[in-house]
């Protein structure tokens, strides 16, 4: 499985020209992807704060990506959020919720955030 950054899921499905070639043939090649559920409130929050524009809006957007065949949406639960709350990194929330999702479920994480790809005990890929 690969998991999803924000960003990731917004241009895989929406820009897919700015991912990486490495990125969109992983993708491509993955049986399943895994959505962190938390992506859709970061979304909704850059939506609403005007720091993302989406023609479809947040709602719209998140159904079409839950729709798609291969795409697992990843919930929040206990172990996630205890997990983000004791790793050791930056302390922005969704990338803590992000990176933990990924941890728990033992798949790799897909960003281009460098703060994420440096971090040594997460797998990551760009």
């Amino acid at each position: 499985m690969l998991v999803l950054d924000t960003h990731i899921a917004l241009w895989w499905t929406l820009e897919p020209k700015r991912l990486s070639r490495k990125v969109l043939t992983q993708i491509n090649r993955e049986k399943i992807i895994g959505i962190p559920t938390i992506i859709f409130w970061e979304t909704a929050l850059l939506v609403r704060k005007n720091k993302l524009e989406l023609t479809i809006g947040a709602a719209a957007w998140a159904q079409k990506v839950c729709n798609i065949p291969r795409v697992i949406n990843l919930p929040l639960s206990t172990e996630i959020a205890l997990l983000a709350d004791s790793l050791e990194m930056h302390a922005d929330p969704a990338d803590r919720f992000i990176v933990a999702t990924a941890i728990i479920h033992k798949a790799t994480l897909a960003t281009k955030d460098t703060m994420l790809r440096q971090l040594r005990f997460i797998n990551t890929t760009w």
